[in-house]
């Protein structure tokens, strides 16, 4: 079995494989504050709540944002799973040609993202990714990665509304029935999540204009369902996207 891990700032998100097929998925807060032990305990505990013995986990991929946690996982990998970690890095192959001015200062979830879209979708591909940052990233038919874009994501954007406003509150990121809202809170949510959604939308049409032609749309991250659904262009929501494109790295590279 495989454990495939994508360290994100805010989550570390799991999934296992067998076979190729996606047995399950958790996700963990990102602490680096906890040791290889601790993170151990949780994670043995996650795969026990899905029926799977942590003995039967043969090998371990990770793409990380952190790298000051890559230590601690590595140090996991090999103490309680008995084997070596493989970290997403320009070390593997990938099959995606990386057409930018600095290629090794690519973040690896977004090669993982691209590569996930690649064997899931085909070329000619527009990744969103909704995490902590939000990136839009491109592949053209020639299986290269061109660039993209990087912003804020959703939940920075409305947790620096509540703390530079002084009468604003925190909000939960729930989507409200109407645009024009009565409320307070429920105005806020609506400004957040609808006028997030209408600047994806406007960066959609952008970049295709730029790039000369349609793509296909695909969005993952952890506030892509709720985003996805007000969304003007169509989109394919996929929630495993990283884990999948982590899956096929690891066969890869293995």
């Amino acid at each position: 079995m495989l454990l495939a891990i994508d360290i994100g700032n805010s989550n570390i998100v799991f999934g296992v494989y067998e076979d190729n097929k996606l047995l399950g998925t958790f996700r963990l807060e990102t602490d680096v504050a906890r040791t290889e032990d601790e993170f151990s305990t949780l994670i043995i505990s996650c795969l026990d709540n899905f029926g799977i013995n942590y003995k039967k986990i043969n090998g371990i991929i990770i793409s990380s944002v952190i790298y000051t946690i890559n230590p601690i996982f590595e140090k996991l990998a090999e103490k309680y799973f008995n084997t070596k970690a493989i970290f997403m890095g320009p070390n593997l192959k990938s099959g995606v040609a990386i057409k930018i001015e600095q290629p090794k200062t690519l973040a690896s979830d977004i090669l993982v993202g691209i590569v996930g879209a690649q064997q899931k979708y085909g070329v000619n591909c527009l990744v969103i990714d909704l995490g902590t940052a939000t990136t839009m990233t491109i592949l053209n038919d020639k299986n290269e990665y061109i660039g993209g874009v990087v912003y804020p994501g959703i939940k920075l954007s409305a947790a620096a509304l509540s703390q530079n406003t002084s009468l604003l509150p925190f909000i939960d990121l729930e989507v409200p029935d109407h645009v024009i809202c009565k409320e307070t809170i429920q105005a806020m949510q609506a400004g957040v999540l609808y006028g997030y959604a209408s600047m994806l939308d406007g960066m959609i049409e952008r970049l295709e204009e730029e790039y000369g032609q349609k793509l296909t749309i695909v969005m993952t991250g952890g506030l892509a369902s709720k985003v996805a659904k007000l969304l003007k262009r169509e989109v394919i929501l996929d929630e495993d996207l990283i884990l999948d494109g982590l899956n096929y790295l690891y066969h890869k590279n293995k």
